[in-house]
């Protein structure tokens, strides 16, 4: 099944993330971060995040927006909060009706309006129910939360990495 049309194509096939189990390992300069990713859930959401990764285009890349006791947000090449990949994907809010969503730990796509998500993404510091359906929900932090709640802006994410989980 094809996404909605929204500017250039995701960089990578769907098909290299769906059934898989997947982490995303940051590694920061306050400490490693283990997200695991749910392409189950929002595979046009996973896949970018894949395949930027792979080309090492979050390497190096800051932390542009901290919100205590909210969220930290990076993914952003210019570090003001509009900047991304070139390219659009699709929204996918809302598919894990009975899932955690956007609780402690919960990773996100940001966006400023649907279908304009690109390589931005947050993760929660707390609960926070009023994301819950606008906002593409990725996965959620397996370890690291600390270091997720310590980071500041213009901390940066040293390298950043995908492995298939067993």
């Amino acid at each position: 099944v094809a996404p909605p049309a929204v500017g250039s194509p995701p960089p990578v096939d769907v098909a290299d993330v769906i059934g898989k189990r997947l982490v995303w390992r940051l590694v920061t300069t306050r400490g490693e971060l283990a997200i695991a990713l749910r392409p189950d859930v929002a595979p046009w959401a996973v896949a970018p995040v894949v395949a930027l990764t792979r080309t090492h285009f979050y390497d190096g890349l800051a932390f542009h927006r901290v919100v205590p006791d909210f969220v930290v947000q990076g993914g952003d090449p210019t570090m003001s909060g509009t900047g991304g990949p070139g390219f659009a994907i699709p929204s996918e809010p809302g598919t894990l009706a009975d899932g955690p969503g956007f609780m402690e730990g919960g990773v996100g796509i940001a966006d400023s309006r649907r279908d304009s998500g690109g390589s931005q993404w947050f993760i929660k510091h707390a609960r926070a129910p009023h994301l819950d359906g606008r906002y593409t929900w990725l996965g959620t932090v397996e370890s690291g939360q600390k270091v997720a709640n310590a980071l500041q802006i213009g901390d940066t994410v040293t390298s950043a990495s995908i492995e298939l989980a067993p």
